[in-house]
Parts: structure tokens; C-alpha cells; sequence
């Protein structure tokens, strides 16, 4: 059997040095498969497509990251004020906000850290939080006004960002 011959984005050929099963440990499921050795990448493994339709992986290039089919595959968010509020000067309220993923999605029951800050809003402060949002996408965070003057919070104003946390 010969083996399959590898370019280059360039066009020039790879060297092969032989065919050897592994097993890869991706989050929670260990995989098993055969990978070619090729010396002198830029990356010390090179997944194909072949690899990533068998196995049913998602990649999302923004975050560089794999998830399965039905796990979701999201890295950052974002926080929004649910209700008008005003936060009297130098104090703390609650805040009910909605996270979303980068995509617009509810990011139901993903751990997350939700850190305050605003450009909008650049004396309010507030966390880091760990926080999971309910079915709604929503949590309850404390957010500090430091400064001396009334601030007036309007619904869906812009508060955070929000990171998942990744599950291993």
C-alpha cells in the first residue's frame, strides 16, 4: 500500500515518516486513530477533515476551540441590564442582566465569569462573578456606582463582557 503523498500550502511535497494509531484525549472522550508523522510542521498536530467529520467535532476558529455535536461551543458573551435602574452615588444594587453568547444564544446553565465594565459607564465597577444563568439567559450580579452622582442604568445597556468557563 502506498502511502499518500502530503504539499505544502506552497506546493512543495512533505516528507511522511510512517503511520501510527493514537490515542487522543479531546475534553471528555478519548479518540483513537491512525495520524500520519510528518517532521517539520508548524504545529505539533494537524487534525484533518477527514478526522473531524468521522468523529462529529466542531471547531470555531474565532476562540480556537472544539466542541461536540450538542455541546455548546462558545467562549464570549455579553451582559445587558434587564429593567431601567438607578444606582444612588458611592453604593452597591443588584442588577438583573441577560447574558448571550457571541452568537446570540441563551448560554443556559454554562458556568461563567461575568467582570463589570462598561465604556459607557466607566465608574462602574463590579466582580469578577462566577455566575450561571438561568433558563432565560439571566443572572443577578452586584454592581458598584463609584461615582458621586445618581446613575441611571437604561434596559439592554451594554455592562460586560462574560467568558465560559471551559469544562475539562
Amino acid at each position: 500500500m502506498t502511502s499518500p503523498r502530503f504539499k505544502t500550502a506552497g506546493g512543495q511535497p512533505l516528507t511522511v515518516r510512517g503511520l501510527y494509531k493514537f490515542t487522543l484525549k479531546i475534553g471528555p472522550k478519548l479518540l483513537k486513530n491512525e495520524f500520519y508523522f510528518i517532521p517539520d510542521l508548524n504545529k505539533p498536530l494537524i487534525l484533518g477533515m477527514d478526522f473531524i467529520q468521522k468523529h462529529q467535532l466542531w471547531y470555531c476558529p474565532k476562540n480556537q476551540s472544539f466542541a461536540w455535536v450538542g455541546q455548546p461551543n462558545w467562549g464570549q458573551g455579553h451582559l445587558k441590564v434587564v429593567a431601567a435602574t438607578s444606582i444612588p452615588p458611592l453604593s452597591i444594587a443588584f442588577i438583573k442582566a441577560t447574558v448571550r453568547t457571541e452568537g446570540g444564544t441563551l448560554p443556559e446553565g454554562t458556568l461563567c465569569i461575568a467582570n463589570v465594565a462598561s465604556s459607557n459607564h466607566p465608574l462602574v465597577t463590579g466582580g469578577p462573578y462566577l455566575v450561571q444563568p438561568d433558563s432565560q439567559g439571566q443572572i443577578t450580579i452586584a454592581v458598584k456606582n463609584c461615582s458621586p452622582v445618581d446613575l441611571e442604568l437604561d434596559r439592554n445597556d451594554f455592562m460586560s463582557y462574560s467568558t465560559r468557563l471551559q469544562q475539562v
